[in-house]
């Protein structure tokens, strides 16, 4: 149960702090062309009322990236206890693409962890350069553990496409309507760990039927 809780609770942490970490980028460091989605810019002022953002501060910028780190990491360990307690029913090739996603994840921690938790800015280019390859890794992990899952696991096709599209769509989709990294390109990631975690929780607490 732990894993499960740990998956969701990053997942939920995540993607509530997305819209207040990715507007303190474009207050901090946006350039005079960049502006948020038209939803991100709607939430600007009430963020600034409720004293959740700071206009110019990297300090605050700073903190949420700090704080979506801890979440990404909370998120991918309860994503490994998970596999962990799954794994022997795990063939090789399954077993291979869950590896790869998750060392993809933990590519993106690391390059978090590069971007905000120093302030040296070679360090800091490092660590977004890690962040954006992690999250590339992820599309091709993606799409090796939709092949392996529906070739040794006997998932059902839609099932397979969206384990497939995952990466791609999180990625693509998720920059698209946030338009920051690392909180866009992980919103999809976010969301799938909250719904796995919870669809998993809800099934343990299921009564058995007899």
């Amino acid at each position: 149960m732990l894993p499960r809780l740990a998956l969701a609770f990053g997942g939920l942490v995540a993607l509530l702090l997305t819209p207040a970490f990715a507007l303190s980028y474009f207050l901090s460091y946006g350039e005079p062309d960049e502006s948020p989605p038209g939803w991100l810019a709607q939430l600007r002022e009430p963020l600034l009322d409720a004293g959740l953002l700071n206009a110019g501060s990297t300090e605050t910028y700073g903190m949420y990236g700090r704080l979506y780190f801890a979440a990404w990491v909370l998120g991918v360990a309860g994503l490994a206890g998970l596999l962990r307690q799954q794994w022997p029913q795990f063939t090789r090739p399954v077993r291979w693409a869950w590896v790869a996603l998750v060392i993809a994840l933990g590519v993106v921690a690391l390059g978090i962890l590069g971007e905000y938790a120093s302030r040296n800015d070679s360090v800091n280019e490092v660590g977004f350069g890690l962040t954006v390859l992690g999250f590339l890794g992820t599309v091709a992990a993606c799409g090796l553990l939709a092949w392996a899952l529906r070739r040794d696991r006997s998932i059902n096709a839609w099932t397979a496409v969206g384990v497939g599209a995952l990466g791609v769509v999180s990625t693509g989709g998720g920059f698209a309507l946030v338009g920051h990294i690392p909180s866009g390109l992980g919103l999809g990631f976010a969301a799938a760990g909250l719904f796995l975690g919870l669809a998993g929780l809800s099934t343990q607490e299921s009564p058995a039927k007899d």
